[in-house]
């Protein structure tokens, strides 16, 4: 856990040199100290090509946020605004996204493993299309019937 935060917190802080205004100065702290920040205001954060595990951003706006090429691991986003965000190229694994609305997200490369989306808002079969998934996540209860590659 020190080890996957250490990795966090200085991928943060060079990540956000000079963009720290567009994001809640005391949420992001809360974030690198306690790895979680449930309901936090994370909009517009730059995560790209980050490792982020175990992270509890439940209800969490991450509306815009840029996490491409990055790896999450067990993160729970459920009823986070993910609007807008960029998951492209992001290896997503065994993470939670019930409730989480992802309208105009971009998914192009995205790998979902055993990730859970049900229950997601906002998919639409086109940007799945640009994603796959291992044939192991959860698409129960998605409000809108559509099918996610499987990844070759």
């Amino acid at each position: 856990m020190i080890g996957r935060m250490l990795v966090m917190v200085i991928g943060v802080s060079v990540a956000w040199c000079g963009e720290v205004a567009a994001l809640d100065q005391q949420d992001l702290n809360r974030l690198m100290a306690d790895n979680a920040c449930e309901s936090c205001d994370l909009a517009g954060a730059q995560f790209a090509r980050m490792r982020i595990s175990g992270s509890d951003l439940v209800g969490s706006s991450l509306n815009g946020a840029d996490l491409s090429g990055s790896v999450l691991f067990n993160v729970d986003l459920s009823n986070a605004d993910l609007r807008d965000a960029d998951f492209s190229g992001a290896v997503v694994q065994t993470t939670q996204f019930s409730g989480a609305n992802l309208a105009g997200a971009t998914l192009a490369g995205t790998v979902f493993v055993g990730a859970d989306l049900s229950g997601a808002q906002g998919l639409s079969q086109q940007a799945l299309n640009l994603a796959c998934d291992d044939q192991r996540a959860n698409v129960s209860q998605v409000p809108i019937p559509f099918a996610l590659p499987i990844c070759q």
